[in-house]
């Protein structure tokens, strides 16, 4: 799977789907990656949630695990 760090995507398959998310590369602050996702589409004014993982091997065990397809080209 691609993951495409800074970009929002759609999510069109899977738990979730029609959710929206932003992967953050939060290195400067904590390490790792902030996976924010939400319902709405701006990312802020829906039910949203945010995960945080350690490194780029646990962001893609992340997206595995999570078995979504994701649309990359929503902005």
């Amino acid at each position: 799977m691609s993951l495409v760090i800074g970009k929002k995507g759609l999510i069109t398959n899977g738990d979730m789907q029609g959710w929206y998310l932003r992967i953050d590369d939060d290195y400067q602050n904590t390490g790792g990656f902030l996976i924010i996702y939400n319902s709405s589409s701006d990312l802020l004014s829906g039910v949203g949630y945010d995960d945080w993982v350690e490194n780029k091997a646990a962001l893609q065990d992340f997206f595995e695990e999570s078995c979504w397809t994701i649309d990359w080209n929503e902005d």
